[in-house]
């Protein structure tokens, strides 16, 4: 199945797509990887960064919203973007992944494809999509397996977890159970 573009990759095919943002350094670049999602029928967005988020360097991301709307409309479509923050390199705040897992659990059983994001779509976005798994049976290291897999041909595919995230998910039991506890 096509991807929206390098760094993207479906784990749920045609339905819940993840990656890094969907922005770029040029408005050029930026507007192919939109209309990559609208290739590839996406209708909402889940930005799991910070309003305000910067670069290593310090360079503010260029929003995208208002162009992939205007993309959107251009074609007679609609795409829904909701930002749920979750810090850079760190694990997610239980009622916030809570809040995404739902989100993504609905598009599921509304059939809304939908793409998942951060920055460089490693560990917040690897993250949720891994608790995501186990909520849906696998093992954690079943799910960080098939992540791995599923990223190995992209152009950055390196392991995508930070410590604390690999524990987050490993102590991560589903929707009904406490939420894990991380100790630093």
């Amino acid at each position: 199945m096509q991807i929206p573009f390098p760094q993207s990759y479906w784990f749920h095919e045609g339905l819940l797509c993840a990656g890094h943002y969907p922005g770029d350094l040029t408005p050029a670049g930026r507007d192919v990887k939109l209309r990559g999602l609208l290739d590839c029928g996406i209708r909402q967005v889940l930005n799991l960064m910070e309003a305000g988020e910067a670069s290593r360097g310090g360079a503010p991301f260029d929003p995208y919203e208002t162009r992939l709307a205007v993309l959107a409309a251009e074609r007679g479509v609609k795409v829904d973007c909701l930002r749920l923050p979750i810090p850079d390199a760190s694990v997610p705040d239980p009622a916030v992944l809570r809040e995404i897992l739902d989100r993504l659990d609905r598009a599921l059983r509304s059939r809304t494809p939908t793409y998942l994001h951060c920055w460089g779509g490693h560990g917040r976005t690897s993250t949720v999509v891994a608790c995501h798994l186990v909520e849906r049976g696998r093992t954690a290291d079943e799910a960080m397996e098939a992540i791995d897999r599923w990223r190995m041909p992209l152009p950055k595919h390196h392991f995508p977890f930070e410590g604390d995230q690999v524990k987050f998910v490993r102590a991560w039991r589903g929707p009904n159970a406490h939420p894990p506890q991380v100790r630093r």
